[in-house]
């Protein structure tokens, strides 16, 4: 009975580990987004001298908000996968 409820501890603790880094590696992401479009508008403004700034960032905002929900998409996608034992071997 206590090897049952250490190996339930140990996988739980597993799950836990990579539910932290899956979050870490969401974050990242992001952080790598909001870097990559501060880049786009940081190269655009010079080029497109008749488009005001304004004009620039809410465009820019626009994409960015929808890579963010795409990686929201795709984390919420992780998230909805069964991690119970039964699951991973394929039983239904």
């Amino acid at each position: 009975m206590k090897t049952k409820s250490k190996q339930q501890q140990q996988q739980q603790q597993q799950q836990q580990q990579q539910v932290k880094l899956q979050q870490q590696q969401q974050q990242q992401q992001q952080q790598w987004l909001t870097i990559t479009i501060s880049i786009k508008l940081i190269k655009l403004r010079p080029e497109t001298p008749t488009a005001t700034a304004t004009e620039l960032d809410s465009a820019l905002e626009l994409e960015l908000q929808l890579e963010l929900e795409s990686v929201a998409t795709a984390r919420d996608r992780g998230r909805s996968r069964c991690w119970s034992r039964r699951c991973r071997s394929g039983a239904k």
